[in-house]
Order: C-alpha cells, then structure tokens, then sequence
C-alpha cells in the first residue's frame, strides 16, 4: 500500500477515503475541485467556476472543465484496489461552461483489464447541458 505524506497508508478500495485525499491535495484545493459521490469505479466531483478559472478572453478554460472530470477520474480509478495513473484522455468540448456556475465533471470505469482501465468522461452543467466528453486511459502502476 503507498502512504500519502503525512498520512497512513492508501486503502485502493475506500474510494470515500481516496475521494477525501483527493480533495486535500494540493492541485485540487488551488482549484477548489471536490468530490460529491464517490463509488469504486464511478465517481462524480464539482468546481464552482470563478475567476481563477478563466482564461484570456475572460472565460471559463477548458482545462478547468477536464481538471473536473479529471479529479473524479482519479478516484475512480484508483478506487479498483491499485494505483492507477494517467497515461492518454480525449476530451471533446461540446459547449461553454459559464463564469459562476458549477460543473460536475463525471468519471466512470468502463473496463478494467491486467494492466490498464479505459473511463468515460462527462462535464454537465447546473441545467444537465452537456458541456464535455471524453474517454481516458490509465496504467495500474506498483503492487497493491
């Protein structure tokens, strides 16, 4: 098992346990990225797009809809009893996220193999719109 700094060590099966190491970390508190529902293998997490999400036109950047979708991803997939890392993802923007809203960026494990997991990604806004899809690509990496 890997030990997260300061932590005790990582359970790959508590995806409620990595969904709250997840949200401490780092990249996800300069965000304010954080999980809402957390089950192994799917995974829903949410940012409320504000002005450290915007991009030189004064919108939303599209990297902050996939660091949503991207966030669930990683506790989806590492809650499959391994360490998992991303190795490729695909994301197709299909419309604009707007200043203030939340978005619920979705991950969900379509397959599970020896040594890879391909995922489904989604972006919704508050109305449902589909804003992101994708698909990903992770490596199960280490020993249990």
């Amino acid at each position: 098992m890997a030990e997260a700094k300061g932590e005790g060590p990582i359970d790959h099966s508590d995806a409620e346990d990595l969904a709250r190491r997840a949200d401490a970390a780092g990249y996800a508190g300069a965000l304010h990225l954080r999980v809402v529902e957390a089950k192994p293998g799917h995974v829903r997490a949410a940012v409320r797009l504000g002005p450290e999400h915007v991009n030189f036109f004064g919108m939303p950047h599209g990297a902050a809809v996939f660091s949503v979708m991207d966030h669930a991803l990683s506790v989806a997939v590492n809650s499959l009893g391994r360490p998992a890392v991303l190795i490729q993802a695909s994301v197709n923007y299909l419309a604009s996220a707007k200043l203030g809203e939340e978005v619920i960026g979705e991950a969900e494990v379509l397959h599970a193999g020896r040594t890879s997991v391909v995922s489904r990604l989604e972006a919704r806004g508050p109305d449902g719109k589909l804003l992101a899809t994708g698909q990903a690509t992770c490596l199960f990496v280490g020993g249990k």
